[in-house]
């Protein structure tokens, strides 16, 4: 597969080289301005250089140095030497820019019939130097360079990436080239996540049993969490101080600030396998093996905080950053409630309930690292209960965090996990590796804002910048990291340089992909194909009669003179499947009307290459056309952000929903009770209505108890109709003999049908209740569970 996509890149990177493409210099992330000039520069074979500046120096050699290690240039360029020459006759001029107003990280590129000339402050030298570099690598085949003139500067302060290294160990030869791959790309911020509940990544002196035996842990999860399976491979791996120290300088020298990550007062299991008088109750505890939140947690008593503040003092001294991150999310309070030691602290101190408890426990950390001179930053939770006095946020449940931190003038990073977790599936579950879920494709990155709205201009300047968000749960090595990661990474980091005005999707994508061999050639970095990946597309024929099908891609629909699709229809049914000729194939460009159930399998194909770009799945996307396709939906209450679908209509759209889960498929709520309405338009006889329901008990997804179905003429005067918790087969009910706990039942999906008999309604109604995740009518409990719906089919007549 490896070797194919090289080829296909390459066959793309002719293309532009031909012309397809708009003439553009390919630099990611894309200059502020760019003006490309008649003319050409002949590159000598010894580039002489020149630069005042002691730091402009030290840049310039560092990219000499890397130049002369790069496994691969273009042939015209591997013999290219570097000297040092005189400020009048050097072909490579730097001076320092001496407005003292120009934004940080600013630069001037020009390249003329004089050679090249970088004027820029700090550290605006050596974003010029990545924005020469890959200029250097795409451009220089036949060493010329064509002239161009490039004023630039970035957009945001904060352009981070994350990496969790607690659930997989990176090595420290990956951490490394991550960095180089945020410092090519401009970013300038490396999270670094070193503390969780699956391992601790850092030695700590004062507590050996950190690295000892927080750092390991007897075997991990490997397929979906709902499989509940385990490798039975010991797992694990730390930094020592040394090796911390040596990534930090190597992050300094490419300008990357790196913030180190110590989760609390939750995600504490692995630091509570080593030291579990920390917790509330002092029982023996492991690392964790599986993914998830546990309700063992770091308890507020004194103890705790004379641990903590004993490592924060070693990681303050390693890291000389302005920012440490205390994480400060997905913290269970359920032992804090039943702790003498915790429900002490809150009367003591007026505390109101125990979210303010962790507002307090926040807030002492806040001040004992303000001492030492640091600033704090937490996930968007640590808003609940009070926000610490000089804590910035990282917003990432949507952006209602990061808007209330702003209005309360703190800083913000945004980090939605609807665009910036970047281990969510970039293309379709089917033809990926796994994944923890949900759909978050490459040009979903690109689209992204991160100033949100409804926020004054004032407001909108504590808005940092943003960052994409690594997990390792299903990332087993650097290679999954690197496919993961690339290439929304790229996306973002135009999101965070470039101004707003000047992002394009063409021209990214154009640039992109002719990017994409260096990365992969150069630097030896495994990229995605995700937007390649097919997607069916579906709308309502013009008639409404049936349901007009096509498929494209990112790359199809942005370039269809050279990346282009065929897709396969053939019917669902067994016997219509196996009559001669049942199966049709389209080119992408040619829509179908169907009117009967039908599986769409698609492939996409580059211009010059009879292979294909994905190999083909029978059964892809199930599509069936029914009465209430594309007719209009509302739902009380809204649903859930999290879980939009792919499309507007994702309950009305004639795509059935398949295992494993695909994300874009349902629309869910974290509701006891929802109420769906459908408006069909105009009274018609009524046959049936059939939703789906997703059930997964192990993941909090869970069948309704009951299904009220109403049907009306005028949606005032309903017929009622109910499918009781007794009929619905999915739900575990009861608890077996002599246990207290209820297994899970198997991952499944529940497609009830109502039937009506021809009744007369306009309006359908489907109202769903479910009491709690873990309840019976007679067992009431507090937690709240998901429900998942995907589609409502509604038939008007016997079909």
């Amino acid at each position: 597969m490896r070797i194919k996509f090289l080829f296909l890149v390459l066959l793309l990177c002719q293309s532009v080289q031909a012309g397809a493409l708009p003439k553009e210099l390919k630099i990611i992330p894309r200059p502020a301005e760019l003006k490309l000039t008649p003319g050409s520069l002949f590159l000598p074979g010894t580039i002489t250089w020149f630069a005042d500046d002691s730091i402009q120096q030290l840049d310039f050699l560092n990219f000499v140095n890397e130049w002369k290690t790069l496994p691969s240039k273009p042939g015209s360029m591997e013999g290219i030497a570097f000297t040092k020459g005189t400020r009048k006759r050097s072909f490579l001029r730097f001076e320092l820019a001496k407005n003292q107003k120009l934004s940080e990280g600013y630069y001037e590129m020009v390249c003329d019939s004089s050679g090249i000339k970088i004027c820029a402050n700090n550290p605006g030298t050596f974003y010029a130097l990545q924005s020469l570099l890959q200029i250097f690598l795409n451009h220089a085949q036949g060493q010329t360079l064509p002239y161009f003139v490039i004023r630039d500067f970035p957009r945001f302060s904060w352009r981070g990436m994350h990496l969790d290294v607690s659930r997989h160990f990176m090595p420290i030869p990956f951490i490394k080239k991550y960095i180089r791959q945020l410092a090519l790309h401009k970013m300038n911020v490396f999270h670094w996540h070193l503390s969780d509940d699956q391992g601790w990544r850092i030695e700590i002196k004062k507590y050996p049993g950190l690295q000892n035996i927080s750092s390991m842990r007897k075997e991990s999860m490997f397929g979906h969490y709902n499989e509940q399976k385990f490798d039975g491979v010991s797992h694990g791996g730390f930094y020592t101080q040394s090796e911390i120290r040596e990534v930090v300088a190597y992050a300094k020298a490419l300008k990357v600030e790196i913030v180190p990550e110590i989760e609390m007062p939750g995600h504490a299991m692995a630091a509570l396998a080593a030291y579990p008088e920390l917790s509330c109750t002092g029982s023996s505890f492991s690392t964790a093996t599986s993914w998830g939140v546990f309700d063992d947690v770091f308890c507020t008593k004194e103890p705790v905080f004379n641990f903590l503040q004993d490592v924060l003092t070693e990681i303050a001294s390693l890291f000389p950053g302005t920012y440490i991150h205390i994480g400060g999310d997905e913290c269970p309070k359920t032992r804090w409630k039943v702790c003498p030691s915790c429900q002490e602290n809150i009367r003591n101190f007026n505390l109101k309930d125990e979210a303010q408890l962790q507002s307090w426990f926040i807030g002492r950390i806040e001040k004992f690292l303000a001492a030492k001179g640091k600033k704090i930053i937490g996930w968007d939770e640590i808003l609940e209960g009070g926000l610490a006095e000089n804590a910035a946020v990282m917003s990432w449940r949507g952006t209602s965090g990061g808007i209330a931190a702003a209005k309360m003038k703190h800083p913000v990073v945004m980090s939605p996990g609807s665009h910036c977790y970047f281990d969510h599936y970039q293309s379709d579950p089917s033809r990926s590796k796994i994944a923890i879920g949900g759909y978050n494709p490459v040009n979903h990155v690109y689209a992204y804002e991160p100033v949100p709205d409804g926020l004054s201009a004032e407001e909108s300047s504590y808005i940092l910048g943003a960052q994409g968000n690594v997990w390792t749960e299903y990332m087993y090595d650097f290679r999954d990291v690197e496919r993961m990661a690339f290439p929304r990474l790229c996306a973002l980091a135009e999101v965070v340089w470039t101004p707003s005005l000047r992002r394009d999707s063409v021209s990214f994508f154009s640039r992109m992909f002719a990017h994409e061999p260096q990365l992969i050639n150069v630097f030896d970095v495994q990229s995605s194909l995700s937007a390649f990946s097919p997607v069916v597309k579906a709308s309502p024929s013009a008639d409404s009669t049936g349901i007009e099908i096509s498929v494209g891609s990112v790359m199809t629909d942005l370039f269809p003179d050279w990346c282009t699709c065929t897709y396969s229809v053939m019917p669902l049914d067994p016997e219509e499947k196996s009559r001669s000729g049942s199966m049709v194939t389209y080119p992408c460009s040619l829509k179908t009307i169907i009117h009967k159930p039908v599986s769409v399998a698609p492939c996409i194909y580059v211009k010059g290459s009879t292979d294909c770009m994905e190999t083909p799945v029978s059964e892809d996307v199930d599509v069936h056309f029914h009465d209430g396709c594309f007719r209009k939906l509302s739902a009380v209450p809204p649903k859930s952000p999290y879980f939009q679908g792919r499309k507007n209509n994702t309950l009305l759209d004639g795509e059935i929903a398949v295992l494993p889960r695909r994300d874009y498929q349902w629309n869910a709520w974290n509701q006891h009770q929802v109420a769906l309405t459908v408006d069909m338009g105009k009274t018609d006889s009524l046959f049936s209505i059939s939703p789906g329901f997703l059930s997964d008990e192990k993941n909090g997804i869970f069948t309704p108890d009951s299904i009220i179905f109403k049907i009306s003429t005028d949606s005032i005067n309903f017929s009622v109709r109910k499918i009781a918790y007794n009929d619905i087969p999915l739900r575990l009910k009861k608890p077996k003999k002599n246990n207290g706990s209820r297994p899970a039942v198997k991952t499944n999906i529940y497609r009830p049908i109502m039937k009506f008999e021809n009744s007369i309604a306009r309006f359908v109604v489907v109202e769903v209740y479910c009491n709690s995740a873990n309840s019976t009518n007679s067992e009431p409990s507090n937690s709240i569970p998901w429900i998942f719906m995907d589609e409502i089919k509604i038939k008007t007549k016997r079909k």
